[in-house]
C-alpha cells in the first residue's frame, strides 16, 4: 500500500539523512585544525595568505602539512575520499594548476594500519613519498579545471569558492555544496559525488576548499541495505530537483528493480502530475507501467542560502502490481472467508434442518399408523416444542373420544334408534 511504501522510504530517509548531514559532511573540527596548521606553516616560512596565489613551493608545503589530518577525518567520517584545493598555483610555471591533496580509500569498510588501502589522486611526488602512500593510476601532481566554471565537473571546487567570494555564502554552516555525480579522472575512474566547503582565514578571506568524496558504488551499497531493495520489492531513487519537483535529476539508485522499469541512460525522473502529499506517479520507460513514489526531501541546504534551490530528495518507488498485491491478497482472503462462511452456513442449516424435521416425520408417521380403535400413543421426540404439540394432539384426541362416549351413552338410555350416514364430496 502507499502508506507502507512511505513508511519504508522514511526509514531509509532517516538513516541517509543522518549520514549525509551529520557524518559524511562533518568537517568543522578538521577545518579548525587545518586553519591552525596553515597559519603555523605560513608563519614558519614568513609568508602570508596572499602568497598562496602564486607560490607553488609554499603550497606544496601546505599540502604536506595538512595531509595527515585529512586522512584522519576520512577514516572517522567513513567516506571514500577527502581532498583540499588551495586557491593558488600547484606546479611551477603552470598558472592553470591548483595546489592540493586528494586521497581515496579503496576499502572504506576497513581501516588498514599501514594505509595500504589509500591511493593518492592529486599530490606532488615528495608528498606521497613522505606519507608512504600508493599512487593511483590516474594520479596527477595538481588539480586542473578545464573550462573553469562552465564545466559542471568543476562545481565541487568553484561553487563553494565563488559563493563565498561573491558574498552569497555567509558562513561555513550555509555554504557547503553537494555535487552531482562526475568523474575526477575521466570515464574509467567511476562516478563520485562530493561535499565541499570553503576555507576562510581569520580575516574571513577564502584561501581554498576542503571536501569529501563518496563514490557511486558506495552509495549504491548504502541504498541497497534493507529488505525493501534487497528482496526486490521496490527501489530507491536519490535525486535532486531545481524546479520544485517538476523533474528529478538522478544521483544514483538502489535496488535491482529500478533497472526493470527504467533504462540505464535515463537521467531525469518526470512525475505524471504534481506531487500530492509527497506522493508521485511516473511511467516506466521500459513497459509504460505506472510506478508509485514516496518523496522525502533531505533538506541539505537551509532556506535562503546559496544552494537552497537545489533540493535533494530520496524517493522510494514500487510498481503498481507489487504495491497493491497485498491489497488484492487481503481482498481475496475476505472473499474466500465469505464463501467459506456461506458454505458452512448451508451445511449447518442442512444438518440443523434435518435434526428438526426428523422428529416431526416420526410424529406424523405415528399418527398415520395409529389404530383408531385403540387409545392414541405418540412417540416422544425429546424436542420440547414438538413434544408439546404431540401432547396437545393427545389431549384433543381424548376430549373427542370422551365427547363421543357421552353421546353414545345418552342415546342408549333414551332407547332411540339412530342411523348414521357418512357423506363424502369426493365419492359418487
Amino acid at each position: 500500500s502507499l502508506s507502507m511504501l512511505a513508511e519504508r522510504t522514511q526509514n531509509k530517509y532517516q538513516s541517509l539523512y543522518t549520514e549525509m548531514s551529520l557524518n559524511w559532511s562533518y568537517l568543522m573540527g578538521t577545518e579548525e585544525k587545518v586553519n591552525r596548521i596553515v597559519q603555523d606553516t605560513l608563519l614558519a616560512q614568513n609568508k602570508d595568505y596572499g602568497d598562496i596565489k602564486t607560490d607553488a613551493t609554499l603550497n606544496a608545503a601546505l599540502s604536506q602539512s595538512v595531509a595527515g589530518e585529512l586522512i584522519s577525518r576520512m577514516r572517522e567520517n567513513d567516506t571514500t575520499g577527502i581532498f583540499i584545493v588551495f586557491n593558488g598555483i600547484g606546479v611551477v610555471g603552470k598558472p592553470d594548476t591548483y595546489a592540493g591533496f586528494y586521497v581515496r580509500d579503496t576499502d572504506p569498510y576497513t581501516d588498514s594500519a599501514d594505509n595500504s588501502d589509500l591511493h593518492v589522486l592529486r599530490g606532488l611526488p615528495p608528498l606521497t613519498r613522505a606519507l608512504g602512500l600508493s599512487l593511483d593510476s590516474f594520479r596527477q601532481a595538481s588539480f586542473t579545471f578545464p573550462d573553469g566554471v562552465s564545466n559542471s565537473e568543476n562545481d565541487y571546487f568553484f561553487e563553494p569558492l565563488n559563493a563565498s567570494i561573491d558574498g552569497i555564502a555567509r558562513d561555513r554552516l550555509h555554504d557547503g555544496y553537494w555535487s552531482t555525480p562526475f568523474n575526477i579522472n575521466g570515464e574509467d575512474d567511476g562516478a563520485v559525488i562530493t561535499y565541499s566547503e570553503p576555507l576562510f582565514n581569520e580575516n574571513g578571506e577564502i584561501y581554498g576548499v576542503i571536501g569529501v568524496e563518496l563514490n557511486e558504488d558506495y552509495l549504491i551499497a548504502v541504498l541497497n541495505q534493507g529488505e525493501f531493495a534487497r528482496t526486490n520489492l521496490g527501489c530507491y531513487f536519490l535525486g535532486v530537483t531545481a524546479d520544485e519537483g517538476k523533474t528529478y535529476r538522478r544521483i544514483t539508485t538502489g535496488g535491482a528493480k529500478y533497472k526493470q522499469f527504467f533504462k540505464a541512460d535515463d537521467q531525469v525522473l518526470t512525475p505524471l502530475e504534481p506531487a500530492v502529499d509527497e506522493r508521485i506517479r511516473v511511467k516506466s520507460t521500459r513497459n509504460d507501467e505506472i510506478i508509485y513514489g514516496a518523496v522525502f526531501p533531505l533538506k541539505l541546504y537551509p532556506t535562503n542560502t546559496a544552494f537552497a534551490r537545489q533540493q535533494w530528495v530520496l524517493i522510494g518507488m514500487e510498481d503498481e502490481t507489487t504495491l497493491f498485491a497485498s491489497v488484492e491478497s487481503i481482498r481475496g482472503l475476505f472473499v474466500l472467508a465469505a464463501l467459506m462462511a456461506a458454505a458452512l452456513g448451508a451445511v449447518v442449516s442442512l444438518l440443523t434442518g434435518r435434526a428438526i424435521v426428523r422428529p416431526i416425520v416420526r410424529l406424523v408417521n405415528s399418527l398415520k399408523t395409529s389404530n383408531p380403535n385403540r387409545p392414541l400413543n405418540l412417540e416422544r421426540t425429546g424436542i420440547t416444542e414438538i413434544d408439546q404439540l404431540a401432547d396437545a394432539i393427545l389431549t384433543q384426541n381424548r376430549n373427542v373420544n370422551e365427547a363421543a362416549g357421552r353421546l353414545t351413552r345418552i342415546l342408549k338410555l333414551a332407547g332411540l334408534p339412530v342411523g348414521v350416514f357418512e357423506m363424502r364430496n369426493d365419492s359418487d
